[in-house]
This record gives C-alpha cells, sequence and structure tokens, in this order.
C-alpha cells in the first residue's frame, strides 16, 4: 500500500509539474502577446509621429518661401522710391540749372533711370503675383490637412 501512495504521490507531482509548466507556457504566451502589442503601439507612434514632420516640413517650406518672396518685395519696393528719388533729383537739377532748361526721356541719365524703375516695377509686380500664388496654395493646402485631419468642409466653406 505504501507502493501505492508514492505513485499517487509521483502522479499529483507530475500533474502539478506539467500544469506549471503549462502555465508558464500560456503566461509567456501572453507576455509575447503584449510585447507584440505595445511594439505595434510604438510603430503606430513613430509612423504618426513621422508624418507630422513630414507635415510641419512642407509648412516651414512653404511659410520659408512666402517669407522670401515678402522680404524681396519689400526691397524692391524700396529701390522703386529710391530710383523715382533719384530720377527727381536729375530732373530738379536739370531744370533748376536754368529757366529754359527741358528735359526729354532720350536726355543721358534720364533714359537709364526710366529703364530701372520700369525695371523694378515689373520685378515687383512679377513678386507680388508669385507672392499671391504661394499664399494660395498654403492656404488650400492648409485646408486639405484640416479636411484630412476630420473636420467637415462644409464648416470652412461657412466661414470663409
Amino acid at each position: 500500500m505504501a507502493e501505492t501512495n508514492e505513485a499517487k504521490v509521483k502522479t499529483v507531482k507530475e500533474k502539478n509539474e506539467g500544469s506549471e509548466i503549462e502555465g508558464k507556457k500560456t503566461e509567456g504566451k501572453k507576455q509575447n502577446d503584449v510585447g507584440k502589442m505595445i511594439l505595434d503601439y510604438i510603430d503606430k507612434g513613430v509612423e504618426v509621429s513621422q508624418q507630422g514632420f513630414r507635415t510641419a516640413s512642407k509648412a516651414i517650406s512653404d511659410f520659408g518661401d512666402i517669407s522670401v518672396l515678402t522680404l524681396e518685395l519689400r526691397q524692391l519696393k524700396a529701390n522703386h522710391k529710391k530710383a523715382i528719388a533719384a530720377l527727381g533729383v536729375l530732373v530738379y537739377e536739370r531744370l533748376s540749372a536754368s529757366e529754359s532748361a527741358a528735359v526729354n526721356v532720350s536726355d543721358e541719365g534720364v533714359c537709364e533711370a526710366v529703364k530701372e524703375i520700369s525695371k523694378i516695377r515689373k520685378d515687383i509686380k512679377k513678386h507680388e503675383t508669385a507672392l499671391r500664388r504661394d499664399k494660395k496654395d498654403s492656404e488650400s493646402k492648409e485646408s486639405s490637412a484640416k479636411d484630412e485631419d476630420g473636420e467637415e468642409k462644409g464648416d470652412e466653406e461657412k466661414t470663409e
């Protein structure tokens, strides 16, 4: 009978060891599943961050382009004022030299000043056109980005 009790004890021990091994296996499997879930969340977070950085990069680039155009436009307008002032000084000097003096577009200095002013005006128009286009493009990109974020397009149209 002692042998049967020992056999029973061995059988119970084996069963307990077997269930412990199975428990460890399922616990390990659960830990693997949790680890995979965490890695998936991290991957998704990295992907969203990269997308955000790309969007921010484009916005910064657009802002930089607009800023450069604005600065160049201001410089052109300042140069335009200087060129007109220089032409005014030239005309004043010619007219004040004698009472019967006349100024003609073909006069030395006057022709160059008029050409320079015309060139600057053309450059100003080009920059203003480019600036309006870039601002419009930037605004349309912003509104499309808002639409992708889940805002309704109808709300935007109401505010405009």
